[in-house]
């Protein structure tokens, strides 16, 4: 929100990204089923008869990036990194 007009050529096509930031203790509802957004999260349990409402959301896919308690607001401890993953996250 607050992008202005799009003032390209007409027939380039306008990209954007978006990004959704929920509280690490939220859980699915049903209504996620009918969304064209968090369907593919749940249909699958849904079919298979379980309560989406026990389903913890995938941190490989959503991404903690804050805890209550942290001054980090990154992803991994700093500390918690090997050398080498140290040294692949700063390429």
């Amino acid at each position: 929100h607050g992008s202005g007009g799009n003032l390209s050529d007409p027939h380039t096509a306008r990209r954007g990204i978006g990004l959704h930031f929920v509280p690490v203790g939220v859980r699915w509802t049903e209504h996620a089923r009918k969304s064209k957004l968090w369907s593919g999260y749940v249909n699958d349990a849904i079919e298979n008869g379980e309560d989406v409402a026990n389903l913890e959301l995938d941190e490989e896919v959503f991404p903690v990036t804050w805890r209550a308690g942290t001054d980090c607001a990154c992803k991994y401890d700093a500390l918690s990194l090997s050398q080498e993953e140290k040294e692949d996250d700063n390429t």
